[in-house]
């Protein structure tokens, strides 16, 4: 029988470790929202995907290159120079790499037992979902800090030291063609299918930091006229601006691994793939 591990988070740390490990253990991976992708995001909207989180790739390691070309092969990336860009829907990324069967959405753990070698989690409504082997938590940190788990020191003053900016998203859309100013925003985007048109709008970060909640992008809102439908989202924790030295944290059959580990604050993806290898590795020894 096979040991078996808990995942906390369904983005591209959490659904590569999944890939990596699933041959050799039983893993369930636990998620908040809806579906897999994390910052790697796809909103269905009149059975149309917009992709309102990761926009591009731009990998750097042969590694993750080689990981972009592998789903370039699959058509859910295209190479444009240097980058990788979505053909479809890039929440494709993490669904490729698990089971449909073995994620659990819509479910948020916050709190951990430790007894008799395993680890027991629990959901915000105090609902046990199983005991297990490893516990991975691929979550940013101010999610982790919250939990009732305890940390050793060290890793817990790494996490504290990790600082996130915000990115808030608007997106507007149409069953008729209409042209919005966009020069105000970080990032603009402008989709076209059969009787359905959407901008999807970043903010900067500088704006977006200052906000505490989606309905704070309200005021954000270009000018449109009445007809036109919006849908807000905001990423507390969309880019990381500072990182833990380190690949990855394990002891005692805990570990974390996500885009905060790493060098770079420039290619939190690639952070977050490489990070979660390289526990992999750790886990396989």
């Amino acid at each position: 029988m096979n040991k078996s591990i808990a995942i906390i988070g369904a983005g591209l740390s959490g659904c590569n470790l999944y890939n990596k490990l699933s041959s050799t253990y039983d893993i369930k991976i636990f998620e908040k929202s809806r579906g897999t992708g994390g910052r790697c995001s796809t909103k269905y909207i009149n059975n149309h995907q917009i992709n309102h989180g990761t926009n591009k790739i731009t990998p750097k390691s042969q590694e993750f290159i080689k990981f972009c070309e592998d789903l370039t092969s699959k058509n859910i990336l295209q190479k444009q120079n240097n980058e990788y860009l979505p053909i479809n829907a890039i929440n494709k990324i993490c669904k490729t790499l698990i089971h449909p069967n073995d994620l659990i959405t819509n479910t948020r753990i916050t709190r951990y037992a430790q007894e008799n070698n395993k680890w027991t989690i629990y959901d915000e409504n105090q609902k046990s979902h199983g005991s297990f082997d490893k516990l991975i938590l691929t979550i940013p940190t101010p999610q982790i800090l919250e939990m009732d788990i305890e940390l050793p020191h060290d890793i817990k003053l790494d996490l504290q030291k990790v600082q996130y900016n915000a990115i808030g998203v608007i997106m507007l859309y149409s069953n008729k063609p209409f042209n919005i100013n966009t020069s105000d925003y970080k990032y603009s985007s402008y989709k076209k299918f059969e009787n359905f048109y959407v901008y999807t709008l970043h903010l900067n970060e500088s704006i977006s930091n200052k906000l505490s909640s989606k309905e704070d992008l309200q005021k954000y809102l270009p000018n449109i006229d009445s007809t036109i439908k919006v849908l807000y989202h905001l990423w507390k924790y969309a880019l990381i601006s500072s990182t833990i030295n380190k690949d990855f944290f394990y002891e005692d059959n805990l570990g974390i691994s996500s885009d905060y580990f790493g060098k770079s604050t420039n290619n939190s993806l690639e952070n977050s793939y490489m990070s979660s290898s390289a526990l992999a590795k750790k886990i396989e020894q």
